[in-house]
C-alpha cells in the first residue's frame, strides 16, 4: 500500500534492553497522582480518578512554576492524555518538561451501558504507557503483556487457570450479549429482513449471511491500522468475490451516518443495517466478519465465526485471523517486531519458548507468533483494562463490571421510554429518581393535589396513556378505579401500564415511617408481591424460574452465607442480644432450658395490606396468637411485635390478656437473635419467614405470602376455597429450590442503589454497606454514618447529616402522634 514504508523506521526501531522486559515492568505499578492538561478528559468521564486509582490535578501553564515553589501543588507521577488526540500530545509536552511518563488512556472494550457521547460514567479505560493498542504503526503495551503472557501459559502451570477464566469470561460475555456500547439488546432476524427485500425467498439462492463492519471516517484507529478508504472498498469487492451466495450486510457505525462503505455505491445484494442493534447478536447470525479495525472483529472470534482482517489489528497477525487482505508492509513490520520483542524476552529469561513459534505453520507463516484466543482476551480484557463499579464509584474486576452492565440494562429496558411518577411524598421523589431515572427513561413528576400545590400546572399534563409509577397497592387500586371510570367515557383509549412500587426486602438501617430512605425497592408490573389476590411479577419468576447454572448457585451460596454472617434482616432494627440487658435476653435462655419445641410468633402491622390480601383467615396478631396456641399447646412461644407497632407508629398492638398466651414477648429483640433461639416460625405472611427459611426453619404460613405454597413451608387452610384459588397459580413442573427462590427473590426481582452512586448496585453490595463486616473498620465507619443517610467520612458531611436526623426524629415523634389520635378518633367513633 502507498506511504506504508514511510512507517518502517518508527515501526523497527529499537527495543528496550531485555533487563527491562521483566513481568513487572511490562504491567508496571500505576502512579497514585497523575496530571491532566485541560478539563475535557475528566469532564466526560466522571470516574476517571476511581478508575485509574489515582488522583487527577489539572496541569495550567503556571503549574510548574508552583511546583517548584511549593505552593499547593505536589509533583506529579505521569501525564495522561487521550490515545493519541491533542491532549495527550499537550500532555507528551508537559511531561518532557517535567522529566516523567506520559500515559495513553482510552475506552476499555466493556466501556458504558450507552454511547460515549451519551454516558459520562465510563466502566473501563485501558492505559498504555508505551503507545496504544489501536496504533500498530509503533509499539504498544498490549502487544509487549500478549507475548509475555503467552509465555507465562507455556512456562508455568497457571495456563490451565487463566485459560479456563478466560473463556469463562467469554462464554458469560457472548451469553449476556455485551459489548463496548449496551444500551440494545434485541437485533432483527437477518433471515426476515432478507425475505422481507425478497417477496419469493424460494427462488433466491442466497444460503448464508456474511457482514462487512464501517467505521467513522478519519478515525484514528484506521490510520493505525496502516489503512485508508481504498482498503474498505478493497473489503467490499473481496467479500462480495469471496461469497456470492450470501446475503452481505454493512453496519454502520452507530456514533456517526458518515462511514468508509456507506459512502460507497452498493451492489444489489449488499444491504446497509443502520439502526441500532445489539453487535454480539448480530454477530451470531452470520459466518464471516469483514473488518478494518473494528473491536467487533475480536468479538466475532469470541463467537467462533471467520474474521478477515483488512487493517492491521491488534487481535490480527497471531494466527487466529485471515489477514491476506491487510496492508503487507505494516503487517510485515508488525510481525518482525513481535518477533523481536519475543526474542529479547526469552533472552532475557534464558530459556527458550518454541511454542511461539510452532513448527506446523507453513513456510509462509514461519515466523508468524501465535497466541490462543484465551491469551488475546485475558490480556486486553483483564492484564490491559481497567474497571470501575459506577455503583460505588470504587476501581474494581471486570466481574463486577459485568454485573453492573446486566443490571442496569435489563431495568433500562423495562423502564424505557416515558414515565410519569404519580403522586409520591416529597421526601420519597429524591430516591424513586435514584432508581428510575436511568439514561433511556424520561420523568414527569405529577405532584400530589395538596392546598399548596392544587394549582400546580402539572396536573393538568398528566398523560395517562403513558406508563404510570405509584407506591404501593393501596395508590394503584385507587388510580385503577380512577382510569376505569374515566375511560369507560372515552372507549378510544386504553389502560396505561402501572407499576407499582415498594420497599425492597434488604431495605435499610431503620424504619421507613421514621422517612428513611431504602436502598432496595421492588417495582411491579402485574401486581405486587405480597398480594396473593393476583399474579405478581415475582409470582412469575418463580413459576418459570429454570434450573440454576454453576455460576449462579455459587453466587446463591456465598450470598446464602453473607446473609446468615453479617446478620441480614429488612430493616435492621432491635438490639443484638450481646449488647441487650438481661431482662431483654432472658427469655431466649429460659426457651432453651425449658426442653420443649420453640416457636417464634411474628407479629405484623396489622392494617397493612400485606396482611389483608394475604389470604389468610386470621386478620390480626392476637388471632394469630390464639391459634397458635390452640395448635401447640405444648410448644414454647414467643411473640415478636412488628418494629413499627413497638415504635408506636401503626396499627397492631395485642393486649395483655393475650400475651398472657406466650411464654416470651421478643421486645427489641433483633430478629437474626429471635431466629436463632427458636426452632419454628409462625405467620401470617411475614417476611420473617422468608428469613426463617434461610436458615433452614421450619415455616408454617397462615397466609399465602411470596415464598410460601412452592413446597417450602407449610401452608395452613390449604383446603379453603380462595386460598386454593390462589394456590393453583404456583404449580410447577418441578420442585422450587430454596436456591431458585433466593435468586429471584433477592437478584432478579429487586432494585437496589447506593448513596451517592450512579446507576443499580447489587445485593452484596447494599449487604456490605448496611452489614458491614466486623473484621472491616472503613465499613464499620461506613455504617456508623448509614445511620445519618451519609456515605463519607468527611467531617463536614457528618455535620451536613445532623439536619436530616433530627428531621427523622420529629418525623417519629409526628408518627407516633398521629397514630395516638387515629385510635382516640376510632375509639369514639366506635
Amino acid at each position: 500500500m502507498q506511504g506504508m514504508s514511510t512507517f518502517d523506521d518508527a515501526l523497527l526501531s529499537p527495543l528496550p534492553k531485555p533487563e527491562v522486559l521483566k513481568p513487572e515492568v511490562l504491567k508496571p505499578k500505576a502512579p497514585k497522582r497523575l496530571a491532566v492538561v485541560g478539563k475535557g478528559m475528566r469532564r466526560n468521564n466522571l470516574l476517571l480518578s476511581s478508575v485509574l486509582r489515582a488522583d487527577i490535578q489539572r496541569w495550567y501553564p503556571w503549574s510548574s512554576l508552583q511546583q517548584r515553589l511549593n505552593i499547593g501543588i505536589e509533583a506529579p507521577d505521569a501525564f495522561i492524555g487521550w490515545g493519541h488526540k491533542k491532549s495527550y500530545q499537550r500532555a507528551q509536552h508537559a511531561a518532557k518538561r517535567q522529566d516523567i511518563p506520559t500515559l495513553s488512556i482510552e475506552d476499555g472494550f466493556l466501556r458504558s451501558l450507552d454511547s460515549g457521547l451519551s454516558s459520562r460514567y465510563g466502566l473501563s479505560v485501558v492505559t498504555d504507557d508505551i503507545g496504544i493498542y489501536f496504533d500498530l504503526t509503533q509499539r504498544s503495551r498490549l502487544d509487549q503483556l500478549i507475548i509475555e503472557r503467552t509465555k507465562k501459559a507455556i512456562t508455568t502451570n497457571n495456563k490451565s487457570i487463566d485459560e479456563e477464566r478466560a473463556r469463562q469470561l467469554m462464554v458469560r460475555i457472548c451469553d449476556e450479549k455485551l459489548s463496548k456500547y449496551n444500551s440494545v439488546i434485541d437485533c432483527p432476524s437477518l433471515d426476515k429482513l432478507a425475505n422481507e427485500a425478497n417477496p419469493n425467498p424460494k427462488e433466491s439462492t442466497l444460503t448464508s449471511h456474511v457482514l462487512l463492519i464501517d467505521q467513522v471516517v478519519g478515525d484514528a484507529s484506521i490510520k493505525g491500522a496502516g489503512a485508508n478508504k481504498r482498503q474498505f472498498k478493497k473489503m467490499l469487492k473481496s467479500a462480495c468475490r469471496s461469497h456470492p451466495n450470501a446475503h452481505i450486510w454493512i453496519k454502520a457505525h452507530p456514533a456517526s451516518k458518515s462511514g468508509y462503505l456507506t459512502n460507497l455505491k452498493l451492489p444489489k445484494n449488499v444491504r446497509l443495517l443502520t439502526q441500532a442493534l445489539n453487535p454480539i447478536e448480530l454477530l451470531t447470525q452470520v459466518s464471516d466478519v469483514y473488518t478494518v479495525s473494528s473491536h467487533m472483529g475480536f468479538e466475532a472470534l469470541m463467537l467462533g465465526k471467520i474474521v478477515h482482517c483488512f487493517g492491521v489489528n491488534w487481535y490480527s497477525g497471531w494466527g487466529l485471523t485471515d489477514d491476506s487482505g491487510a496492508p503487507k508492509n505494516l503487517l510485515k513490520a508488525v510481525e518482525k517486531r513481535r518477533q523481536k520483542l519475543a526474542t529479547k524476552l526469552r533472552e532475557a529469561k534464558g530459556n527458550s519458548t518454541p511454542a511461539l513459534f510452532p513448527k506446523s505453520f507453513p513456510t509462509s507463516f514461519a515466523k508468524k507468533i501465535s497466541a490462543t484466543l484465551e491469551t488475546l482476551f485475558y490480556s486486553a480484557y483483564i492484564d490491559y483494562s481497567r474497571y470501575v463499579d459506577p455503583a460505588t464509584k470504587q476501581a474494581c474486576e471486570i466481574d463486577t463490571a459485568i454485573k453492573w452492565l446486566v443490571t442496569n440494562r435489563y431495568w433500562q429496558g423495562r423502564l424505557e421510554g416515558n414515565l410519569t411518577v404519580y403522586e409520591f411524598s416529597r421526601w420519597k421523589l429524591p430516591f424513586v429518581k435514584a432508581f428510575v431515572h436511568l439514561p433511556r427513561t424520561t420523568l414527569f413528576i405529577k405532584p400530589k393535589p395538596r392546598l399548596k400545590n392544587l394549582l400546580h400546572p402539572d396536573h393538568l399534563r398528566v398523560n395517562y396513556q403513558q406508563p404510570l409509577l405509584v407506591w404501593g397497592l393501596a395508590k394503584r387500586q385507587q388510580i385503577q378505579k380512577k382510569l376505569q371510570a374515566k375511560l369507560s367515557k372515552q372507549q378510544h383509549l386504553q389502560m396505561p401500564s402501572i407499576y407499582c412500587m415498594e420497599d425492597g426486602f434488604i431495605r435499610s438501617n431503620g424504619l421507613g415511617a421514621t422517612l428513611l430512605a431504602p436502598l432496595s425497592v421492588v417495582i411491579d408490573k402485574q401486581g405486587i408481591y405480597y398480594d396473593a389476590t393476583q399474579p405478581s411479577d415475582l409470582e412469575t419468576l418463580l413459576r418459570h424460574c429454570q434450573a440454576m447454572s454453576p455460576q449462579q448457585s455459587r453466587r446463591i451460596k456465598q450470598l446464602q452465607d453473607k446473609l446468615l454472617s453479617q446478620r441480614v434482616s429488612k430493616y435492621n432494627v432491635g438490639t443484638d442480644i450481646g449488647n441487650a440487658d438481661s431482662q431483654h435476653t432472658s427469655w431466649v435462655h429460659n426457651a432453651k432450658v425449658s426442653g420443649k419445641h420453640r416457636i417464634l410468633i411474628v407479629g405484623q402491622v396489622e392494617d397493612d395490606l400485606s396482611v389483608q390480601y394475604c389470604g389468610s383467615e386470621i386478620k390480626t396478631n392476637s388471632g394469630l396468637i390464639e391459634r397458635v396456641q390452640r395448635d401447640n399447646p405444648e410448644a414454647y412461644l414467643i411473640y415478636k411485635p412488628h418494629p413499627d407497632v413497638e415504635a408506636g407508629l401503626r396499627v397492631g398492638k395485642v393486649g395483655e390478656a393475650h400475651l398472657k398466651q406466650v411464654q416470651a414477648v421478643a421486645y427489641d429483640t433483633a430478629m437474626p437473635d429471635c431466629l436463632e433461639g427458636v426452632d419454628e416460625v409462625h405467620t401470617m405472611s411475614s417476611l420473617t419467614g422468608f428469613e426463617a427459611l434461610l436458615r433452614g426453619l421450619k415455616v408454617t404460613c397462615y397466609g399465602l405470602p411470596f415464598y410460601a405454597g412452592w413446597g417450602l413451608t407449610t401452608d395452613i387452610d390449604a383446603q379453603l376455597p380462595l386460598k386454593a384459588e390462589y394456590l393453583s397459580r404456583r404449580k410447577r413442573d418441578t420442585a422450587l429450590t430454596l436456591e431458585q427462590l433466593l435468586h429471584c427473590t433477592l437478584i432478579d426481582y429487586p432494585l437496589y442503589r447506593l448513596p451517592d452512586g450512579y446507576g443499580l448496585a447489587q445485593v452484596e453490595q447494599v449487604i456490605d454497606y448496611l452489614y458491614p463486616p466486623k473484621n472491616n473498620a472503613f465499613a464499620a465507619t461506613q455504617n456508623e454514618i448509614n445511620n445519618n443517610s451519609v456515605k463519607t467520612i468527611s467531617i463536614s458531611k457528618k455535620l451536613s447529616a445532623v439536619p436530616s436526623q433530627l428531621k427523622r426524629q420529629a418525623a417519629t415523634r409526628f408518627m407516633q402522634q398521629r397514630h395516638q389520635w387515629q385510635q382516640r378518633l376510632r375509639s369514639v367513633l366506635r
